[in-house]
């Protein structure tokens, strides 16, 4: 089995166990009766989510299918609000800036965020801890009540928490607090969306 898809094996595994672990913490949220206001938020919320995720995915396969971009690299695409985040290390400055380009081309991206590092990938235990992370991160947020889950997006690469979202002053405070309490956390990077006062 080559590196690069023994790394996408390993990738997806952290996602699923991800996954699994916030499922679990939301099971014990409480349910809220729906109104119809909501239910059109719900569903405004839904499609942006879905769209945000087709970015990612639109991304990841023109990255993946790019014959110009060396092996051996590893790339992640998050988007939130319309907004890709590109994390992850590649071999120069090049590499990154085409990475850049590709992303900035995919529809209804209205903002681009490079953060790729040059240097060799992460190792795989690095990528788990980073998954571990994130999860801790998550589940304080969801723990709070001054803090809407799905209006925030967090994501951890080598030990570096990115956070985004659409927030007012105060919750930014406190989600920057909370990441940079969490152990294992070496900086923090705010991408945040402020709200009118």
């Amino acid at each position: 089995m080559s590196d690069g898809v023994q790394r996408l094996r390993i990738h997806f595994f952290v996602k699923c166990i991800t996954l699994f672990v916030l499922g679990l913490l939301l099971q014990g949220c409480v349910s809220t009766v729906m109104s119809g206001a909501s239910l059109f938020y719900d569903r405004y919320s839904i499609q942006k989510s879905l769209n945000n995720q087709k970015i990612d995915s639109t991304a990841d396969k023109a990255i993946e299918t790019d014959p110009h971009l060396l092996k051996e690299t590893n790339i992640t695409v998050t988007s939130f609000n319309y907004i890709a985040l590109i994390t992850g290390q590649v071999h120069n400055e090049a590499e990154r800036q085409k990475v850049g380009k590709i992303v900035a081309t995919i529809p209804k991206v209205r903002k681009v965020v490079n953060a790729l590092t040059l240097g060799k990938p992460v190792a795989a235990s690095q990528q788990t801890e980073d998954a571990w992370i994130t999860t801790k991160i998550r589940s304080k947020i969801i723990a709070t009540d001054e803090i809407n889950p799905k209006e925030v997006k967090v994501l951890t690469e080598d030990s570096t928490v990115y956070l985004m979202g659409v927030v007012n002053k105060k919750q930014a405070r406190a989600l920057t607090k909370i990441s940079r309490q969490t152990s294992g956390v070496k900086r923090v990077v705010k991408l945040f969306e402020y709200l009118p006062v």
